[in-house]
C-alpha cells in the first residue's frame, strides 16, 4: 500500500467517527481527480462538479456505513461514474443531450496559433464528438481505461462487471473510432499510433 493509499485509509476511518475536518481534507485531496472524471463523461464541467458534490454529500450521509477495509478512493470513483451515467441517462430520456456538430464545434472554439497545437485540439475536439457516438458502456470503459489512464481490473472494479468485458467494450469502442476515423478523417490516421 502506497503512502497516498494509507493516508486515504486513515482519513476513511476518521471519517466513519464523524469527523468533519477529515472530510475536509478528503475533498481536498479527491475534488480533482473526481471531477476530471466526471467532466470527461459528461463533457459539462458544472454538472461535473455538481455530480462530485452529490457523491461526497452521499458519502458524509452514510459515513457510518464505510467498510474498514474499503478503499475510499476506490468507492468515489465508482460514484462518480454511476452518478454520472445516470444523469447522462436523465438526459437521454429527457431529450436534452445535445449532438454538437464537429463544425460548429470548431467555430465556437477558439484554436491557439501553432500547426501542433491546433491538430492537438482538433484530434480532441474530433475524439470527443466520435465518443459520443458510442454506446454507453463502451464510452464509459474508453474515457476511464484510455483517457483517466486507470487499469482494466480498476474498470472492472468501479463498474462491477468482469475484466474480460471491460478489454470487449475496449476492443469495440477502439474498431469504432478506427472505422469512423478511417472514413471521415483519412488525414489522422498518420498521426494516431494507436489505431
Amino acid at each position: 500500500m502506497n503512502e497516498k493509499s494509507k493516508e486515504l485509509e486513515v482519513l476513511s476511518q476518521r471519517i466513519r467517527k464523524g469527523d468533519v475536518d477529515a472530510f475536509a481534507l478528503l475533498i481536498e485531496k479527491l475534488k480533482e481527480e473526481l471531477i476530471g472524471i466526471a467532466y470527461r463523461m459528461m463533457e459539462d464541467l458544472d454538472e461535473a462538479k455538481d455530480v462530485v458534490q452529490e457523491c461526497f454529500i452521499k458519502l458524509w450521509d452514510s459515513r457510518g456505513r464505510i467498510r474498514k477495509e474499503g478503499n475510499i478512493r476506490f468507492l468515489l470513483r465508482r460514484m462518480v461514474v454511476n452518478l454520472s451515467l445516470d444523469l447522462l441517462r436523465r438526459r437521454k430520456r429527457e431529450s436534452q443531450m445535445r449532438k454538437a456538430v464537429l463544425r460548429e464545434e470548431r467555430e465556437i472554439f477558439e484554436l491557439p496559433s501553432g500547426e501542433q497545437e491546433r491538430f492537438v485540439r482538433e484530434l480532441s475536439l474530433i475524439f470527443s464528438h466520435l465518443s459520443n457516438e458510442l454506446p454507453e458502456q463502451e464510452r464509459t470503459i474508453f474515457i476511464l481505461r484510455e483517457i483517466e489512464g486507470l487499469s482494466t481490473d480498476e474498470v472492472a472494479r468501479i463498474l462491477d462487471i468482469a475484466p474480460s468485458t471491460v478489454r470487449n467494450h475496449l476492443m469495440h469502442a477502439r474498431a469504432h473510432l478506427r472505422r469512423e476515423i478511417k472514413s471521415r478523417y483519412p488525414e489522422l490516421l498518420n498521426y494516431w499510433k494507436k489505431l
